[in-house]
């Protein structure tokens, strides 16, 4: 309660006293009131949901060109197919919970404000004191939920915070029912319009054309329905996801760029749980989505909707089939969500997006034709793997590149040398050899957004297409006999043709399944030459050459921090160029890396429990084998 009045006499500073609501209207009176301003009744109602299936006026209902293709995608409107009508998508709530309604002059200058902590019944008047204006903002935020949920719900929202102002993604996605519709915030931000007098003590609002301006508040939420038709003959749906969906639902955001929200935000994945068809191919998956604008292209085909044609950071439902004979053998598709013309990568607030796919080709190499399906083979990661290299704590690899090293030695002054620390924990009895390798954990290109830079696993309890061991002395099987000393065994690995680069850890293991030792990999276009001592400028390769007090000579440096996704000549302004350019951190006495920083805020420190399950915000976060379950990058102890 201590708290609440704090809060409350913050709002009083600002003017304004809040006094019970009446059945006909909720008064704000002020005696007397400040000067230059007026009581403006309100009467504020929730705007109709838009239809993403009418955006566009005579957009066709289909993104099919009539031929054969790897999936047909129609955004329709719920009626026009065999989709279940989804009540929560025309639903609304039946009162408004929190209301806040904020003044801001046209530079954004607090003015006065008004939170009414009661519910406010919708279509009842709300009486509040505004400062009279030719030209000023007006905000207004319906938070959801009653003053007990303010916590869960994102806490204060206030006329400092209102534009960081965060709806947790865990609070809408847990609206299930029209009843739970409550927790629903609406928002409307009226960038320019006129407070105008009527008399001494009244006023109204008005556009600056002189008309009286009409408070339909928007739902904060898009609502995505996806029901889908899986009838490629020898292949299963195995697993359905939805990414690069933001993380949290910001009404207002303060950007000004014409792509939302920034690449270096926290974004997030859904798995559509349950079975994914029944008995004749058919399923569906529903759920709440936050706003997403990632504008348009010049694409005009949807065999052409890959990902190397769309804006990055655009949303898209992720299919995954497995071959029934061979299941290393996978069809990976990306459906990308957006409005209804073939170039619109867009999800906006308030909007009901309803798509109905049909996978039923018969062409198994269709992903050489349609860009929206990737082939994943399960290749060994030994098969044409012809590239030595010297083993290091970190090895450098371009994407789509593979190496193989010998897990015992390491480079050292240009020799390769036993890592007897390796070999004797080996040899120990407890611990059996050498026996297996796996990806420990892996970066996506962006922080959240993008693939993951290693690659898929095979499955779980198979990572022989991304890491793998064999034994190359001819003792046999390695999983029989397994490797402890130099000269037995190598490791081959293949990493993600389709990334920009990133980071990945794989390990060792004993015959207990325990790690034994690790490598870091990283995975960037960045190739400096390792042999001559001087300045290198070329693209991609450059290397500083530096002396000490003009009488110390040293090697070459590289011109990006270990780990690190960009380099840079002059400071970035960027932020996510900023991020790319952070790298990895060490701690001293210990070889494997910590993800660095990746956030738009200056934080001082960022608290990691030892029971963190979701993602950090402000590192840049680590994925598992799967691409996409997060992962704390912990190993267990030596």
């Amino acid at each position: 309660m201590a708290a609440k009045m704090k809060y409350i006499s913050g709002m009083l500073l600002a003017g304004c006293i809040i006094t019970s609501c009446t059945d006909d209207e909720v008064n704000a009176s002020i005696t007397p009131l400040p000067d230059n301003t007026v009581n403006v009744e309100l009467s504020i109602d929730l705007e109709d949901n838009a239809d993403a299936a009418s955006l566009y006026p005579q957009a066709p209902e289909t993104r099919s060109d009539g031929k054969e293709e790897a999936v047909d995608v129609r955004l329709t409107s719920v009626g026009q197919t065999r989709m279940v009508e989804d009540a929560l998508g025309t639903a609304k709530a039946d009162n408004l919970y929190e209301l806040h309604i904020f003044q801001f002059t046209s530079n954004g200058v607090y003015s006065y404000g008004q939170y009414f902590k009661d519910t406010t019944a919708l279509g009842k008047k709300v009486k509040v004191a505004l400062k009279e204006s030719d030209d000023c903002q007006l905000v207004i935020y319906v938070r959801g939920g009653t003053s007990n949920d303010q916590n869960a719900a994102g806490g204060g929202f206030t006329q400092t915070t209102w534009q960081t102002f965060k709806a947790p993604y865990a609070w809408i996605n847990s609206i299930a029912t029209v009843g739970d519709m409550s927790k629903m915030p609406y928002y409307l931000h009226l960038k320019s319009v006129k407070v105008k007098a009527v008399d001494t003590t009244s006023g109204i609002i008005q556009s600056l054309t002189g008309e009286d301006v009409r408070l339909r508040i928007r739902r904060l939420a898009a609502r995505l329905n996806v029901s889908w038709t899986y009838a490629v003959e020898g292949y299963t749906l195995q697993e359905v996801t939805l990414q690069d969906i933001p993380l949290d639902y910001i009404a207002f955001p303060s950007t000004t760029k014409d792509s939302y929200p920034e690449l270096v935000d926290q974004c997030t994945i859904r798995k559509a749980e349950g079975i994914l068809t029944d008995k004749n191919g058919k399923g569906s998956f529903s759920c709440w989505m936050p706003r997403s604008i990632r504008g348009t292209n010049s694409i005009t085909s949807p065999t052409r909707r890959g990902k190397q044609n769309v804006p990055q950071g655009s949303p898209y439902l992720r299919f995954v089939a497995v071959n029934n004979n061979k299941p290393e053998k996978e069809l990976i598709y990306r459906v990308y969500l957006g409005g209804n013309t073939t170039n619109d990568f867009n999800i906006l607030d308030n909007t009901n997006y309803n798509y109905t796919l049909t996978f039923n080709h018969t062409d198994e190499l269709i992903w050489q034709k349609d860009d929206r399906v990737e082939y994943q083979g399960g290749l060994s990661a030994d098969a044409n793997n012809n590239t030595p290299v010297p083993t290091a704590n970190c090895i450098m690899v371009e994407p789509g590149g593979s190496f193989y090293f010998d897990p015992f030695r390491y480079r050292q002054a240009g020799k390769d040398i036993e890592n007897t620390v390796l070999s004797d924990w080996a040899k120990k009895s407890s611990r059996g050899g050498m026996k297996s390798v796996k990806l420990l954990w892996q970066m996506r290109e962006n922080r959240d957004v993008g693939d993951p830079v290693m690659g898929i696993v095979n499955s779980a309890n198979d990572h022989s297409n991304v890491v793998t061991i064999k034994r190359t002395d001819g003792g046999g099987d390695i999983t029989t006999n397994p490797a402890d000393g130099p000269d037995q065994c190598r490791i081959y690995c293949r990493v993600a043709a389709n990334t920009t680069g990133g980071n990945g850890l794989i390990a060792a293991c004993d015959a207990n399944g325990d790690i034994l030792w690790s490598w870091h990999i990283w995975v960037t276009k960045y190739n400096p030459d390792p042999h001559g001592d001087e300045t290198v400028l070329t693209p991609n390769k450059q290397k500083h050459k530096y002396t000490f007090r003009s009488d110390i000579d040293q090697y070459p440096m590289m011109d990006r921090y270990l780990g690190a996704l960009e380099d840079y000549t002059d400071a970035p302004t960027e932020e996510i160029d900023k991020s790319r350019a952070n790298g990895l951190h060490y701690e001293w006495g210990r070889k494997d890396p910590f993800p660095g920083s990746f956030t738009t805020e200056v934080l001082s420190t960022i608290t990691i429990s030892t029971s963190i399950t979701t993602p950090i915000k402000g590192l840049y976060d680590l994925y598992g084998p799967d691409g996409y379950t997060f992962s704390r990058g912990q190993q267990k102890a030596l």
